[in-house]
Parts: C-alpha cells; sequence; structure tokens
C-alpha cells in the first residue's frame, strides 16, 4: 500500500513539474513578444507617469508607418502594390510633420484678412482692443 502512495505522489509531483515548466516557457515567449514589438516602439519603454513630447511624436510617427505599411497590404492582392501612389496620404493616417501650425496660422491670417476686406471692416491692426 506504501509503495502505491509514493507512485501517485511521484505522479503529482511529475505533473506539476511539468505545468511550471510550460507556464514558463508560455512565460518566456510572451516576454519575448512583447521585446521585439517593442524594439520598434521606444514610447512603450517608457517608465515615466506621462509621456513628454518626444513619445508622443515618436508614438504617431510609428502609428502612421503601421498604418501606410497596413494599407500597403491591403492594396497589394488588387496589384496595385507597384504604384507610385499605393498608400499614398488619401489612404495613411497623417504624420506628425502634416501639421504645420505655422502654415495653418497663415491660412487662418489670410482667410481673416480676406472676411474683413469683403465687409469693409479693413485691416485690424493686432494693438487694437476688441470693439463692442
Amino acid at each position: 500500500m506504501a509503495a502505491q502512495w509514493k507512485r501517485w505522489l511521484a505522479y503529482a509531483k511529475a505533473k506539476v513539474d511539468q505545468t511550471v515548466d510550460q507556464g514558463h516557457q508560455e512565460l518566456d515567449r510572451r516576454e519575448a513578444d512583447l521585446e521585439a514589438k517593442g524594439k520598434d516602439r521606444a514610447w512603450l519603454q517608457s517608465d515615466r507617469d506621462a509621456p513628454d513630447l518626444d513619445d508622443v511624436r515618436a508614438r504617431i510617427e510609428g502609428e502612421a508607418r503601421e498604418a501606410d505599411a497596413r494599407a500597403r497590404r491591403e492594396a497589394a492582392p488588387s496589384g496595385a502594390a507597384g504604384s507610385p501612389g499605393a498608400g499614398s496620404a488619401s489612404g495613411s493616417a497623417p504624420s506628425f510633420e502634416d501639421f504645420d501650425v505655422a502654415a495653418r496660422q497663415k491660412a487662418t491670417d489670410d482667410r481673416l484678412a480676406a472676411i474683413r476686406d469683403e465687409l469693409g471692416l479693413g485691416p485690424a491692426a493686432k494693438d487694437d482692443p476688441p470693439k463692442g
């Protein structure tokens, strides 16, 4: 009777060891996957509470590259992969460089000046206080 009990105990120990080993292998595989995914994603490796401007810029650019690559992969089966327009700006997410604040401000100022001229208000000086 004692020999049978020892045999079952050895079996249970072997099953526990096998389960623990499988858990360690799965954990190692997942850590390797995360490391491979994070190699090109510096913002994932940051340990700060809040991201800084460089982290945000890197994330936006990285996501734009991924979206562009996805668009190219989706366009590839239709035979458009070799065309020069595949993955153009119309089909991909905007990159950080697309947001030129100075150009947008100039366009806004030009539109405002055109509206003021159309209404006959003339050019507004920057030092003039608001009327009304």
